[in-house]
């Protein structure tokens, strides 16, 4: 299994050499995996490790059991403690954006080249029907990327099944999250609920529903590329954007393309489709951008 990951962790930011990696470590059996991988093909290596002191003592237990794999194989270990404790909702996202700050302010403080997370093939596909649920378009239905800019996702083909039993073979020690077994939370109930009943339907919907979002991930990139090209035709002066109408009204369907290209400035297709079917001067104003009408184009500027 660690040569299937060889071959996964070159591709993406090539053999070790003088990269610096730090390695998001929860001390569940994906990100205790992740780092022992890495450790063993000999990449340079730095923990880092988030306490939101959510569950008492068996948060104290993550972190312990973090701590003892850094010591075990000699790592620099980084800890944030940040107490949620108090919060009431939208905790999982809060959370997020906590580690995900705190990971970049290391990584530019230190010097980091990348950013190293264990999301797997399990996550991928709980987030595709997570997406699939708040009705995203094929953006969101793309799931997670292997690379992004500095954050690199290198076990997204890899089950957590097969993590178990690389840890279970190499005696490594991992703690269990038992908050994951709430219901409390949508990707919980599309963990334990929707997935497992699903399995009993079509025993190989995981793998399908994998390559579904490759190929979904392909659309994707294709309507990227032509986007692209609309937007040469475009006229960039300083703050403001000069959009010709005639660069994409005749695009069919309209709606789902006018969502492409002005989805991304927080414009959906009822306020863009309102501007284009009113007189010059009509406007639409958002918290960052404001976009109307001229002659023969739209102006979209940044507020």
């Amino acid at each position: 299994m660690i040569n299937e990951f060889k071959i996964k962790i070159e591709s993406l930011i090539g053999k070790p050499t003088n990269q610096k990696l730090l390695v998001a470590v929860s001390g569940g059996v994906d990100s205790i995996v992740l780092a022992h991988f890495l450790f063993k093909l000999k990449y340079n290596i730095s923990i880092a490790h988030v306490n939101y002191e959510l569950r008492g003592i068996s948060s104290e237990y993550d972190e312990e059991i973090v701590r003892k794999f850094s010591k075990n194989f000699n790592l620099k270990i980084f800890v944030k403690r940040n107490s949620l404790l108090n919060e009431d909702t939208g905790i999982q996202e809060k959370a997020r954006k906590v580690r995900y700050s705190w990971f970049n302010n290391l990584r530019l403080k230190y010097n980091f080249d990348f950013i190293i997370t264990a999301h797997h093939a399990n996550d991928q596909i709980e987030t595709f029907f997570l997406m699939l649920a708040r009705g995203s378009g094929i953006s969101g239905l793309s799931a997670m990327e292997e690379r992004k800019n500095y954050l690199i996702r290198p076990l997204l083909t890899f089950n957590k099944k097969s993590l178990i039993n690389y840890a279970k073979l190499n005696n490594i020690k991992w703690r269990e999250d038992k908050s994951n077994e709430s219901d409390n939370y949508l990707r919980n109930r599309i963990r334990n609920s929707l997935l497992p009943n699903l399995l009993e339907i079509k025993s190989d919907i995981e793998s399908n529903i994998l390559n579904s979002i490759q190929n979904i991930k392909g659309a994707n990139k294709a309507v990227e590329n032509v986007c692209l090209q609309i937007k040469s035709s475009w006229t960039y002066k300083d703050n403001v954007i000069e959009i010709p109408e005639s660069s994409f009204v005749k695009l069919k369907p309209l709606k789902f393309w006018i969502h492409c290209l002005f989805n991304p400035y927080g414009f959906d297709f009822k306020e863009v489709e309102k501007i284009l079917n009113t007189k010059r001067g009509k406007k639409c104003e958002i918290k960052k951008y404001t976009l109307y009408r001229a002659k023969d184009m739209l102006i979209l500027s940044e507020n």
